[in-house]
């Protein structure tokens, strides 16, 4: 079996959880990493108050 790698960058909701089983998070601010993961996991497990509001918002679609 081989494996692929795929970067999409989106804000769309439904590709995240539709196609992502791993996603990166960057911030801004920072200029840096602030969440890694399972976006299902990440949507309500994140120790980061943000990552938990992206990830929860509405769904349009």
């Amino acid at each position: 079996m081989s494996k692929t790698t795929v970067v999409i960058v989106t804000h769309e909701l439904a590709s995240i959880f539709t196609l992502a089983q791993r996603v990166i998070m960057l911030d801004k601010s920072t200029k840096g990493i602030i969440a890694e993961g399972d976006p299902k996991e990440l949507k309500d497990h994140s120790p980061h108050p943000f990552v938990r509001r992206f990830f929860n918002r509405q769904s349009y679609g």
